[in-house]
């Protein structure tokens, strides 16, 4: 998660409620970042819990493989038949900024339409080439 209560190294990370887990419950489909370094602020045998700070920045995650269901969602929004209405809908509530941020940045790079629509995000493919050519995604 990022720290951001620390105004000169926005990009530093820190994890917070680490547990040890027996070799081989957790694993990984995808590497996001390897080679990080970190430092230990607190014992992690103590009680409360301990912390992990990245002492580089780490590096950018692509969208497509820190959210892959929402990437999915949208591959099938993009592929919907041309003049068939597709809407996706994300609700206000489930919208974290990073989460928004990234529907927005894959919808785009996907072809796709979006747009506020109260507090919530709906994704939409374009019913034609002229409205796809007068998308203003900073109107969005």
């Amino acid at each position: 998660r990022q720290n951001s209560s620390d105004t000169r190294h926005q990009n530093r990370l820190r994890a917070e409620r680490i547990s040890f887990l027996p070799a081989g419950t957790v694993w990984f489909d995808r590497v996001l970042a390897e080679g990080l370094a970190g430092e230990l602020t607190r014992d992690l045998r103590s009680a409360g819990s301990s912390i992990i700070r990245c002492t580089a920045a780490a590096p950018d995650v692509p969208a497509e493989l820190e959210f892959p269901e929402l990437s999915e969602k949208l591959d099938v929004v993009a592929a919907a038949p041309a003049m068939s209405v597709q809407l996706l809908t994300f609700a206000a509530p489930t919208l974290t900024p990073r989460y928004r941020g990234a529907v927005a940045r894959m919808a785009q790079s996907k072809g796709l339409g979006y747009r506020a629509a109260g507090g919530d995000l709906v994704v939409y493919a374009f019913a034609s080439d002229e409205e796809r050519a007068a998308f203003d995604p900073e109107a969005a």
